[in-house]
């Protein structure tokens, strides 16, 4: 469906070409900013972004249903590639060189933090509790009153 702007444009070009042909039939040609435009000009000039407006309209509806057929076929290739990945595992084992070979890709395990970042981790944490007043289970229940 066409957006509004698009709509007012088709709109105002019809309502011109309209007025063109009824009340304005009798008048050869227009003086418009300097130019001179006869009335079949002014149709053609009119016609032609009604025309081009439309054109757009029906290209987007084809790139979307495009996009859609993609984005079914990556859905299906995602599928068969694992399966005929995990097939490939089962029977020639993870690290042989034809899975390697294959490059399908692994999942990347999170590296293990640091000693120095696993300090940094719990000073910032200890210092966000502060800043915000949150207390633990266990110290919430030591406050009495």
């Amino acid at each position: 469906m066409p957006k509004v702007a698009k709509l007012a444009i088709i709109t105002e070009c019809q309502n011109i070409l309209k007025v063109l042909d009824t009340t304005l039939a009798g008048v050869p040609s227009f003086l418009l900013e300097g130019q001179t435009y006869t009335r079949q000009e002014l149709r053609d000039i009119f016609q032609s972004a009604i025309d081009a407006t439309r054109k757009t309209e029906v290209a987007n509806v084809a790139w979307l249903m495009a996009v859609d057929a993609a984005k079914d076929t990556y859905k299906r290739v995602r599928l068969v590639r694992n399966a005929f990945k995990h097939a490939m595992e089962s029977t020639h084992g993870k690290g042989s060189l034809l899975v390697t070979n294959l490059a399908l890709g692994t999942k990347a395990k999170p590296a293990k933090p640091t000693a120095e970042t696993q300090v940094a981790a719990a000073e910032k944490r200890k210092a966000t509790r502060a800043a915000r007043h949150t207390m633990g289970r266990k110290q919430r229940l030591k406050i009495k009153g």
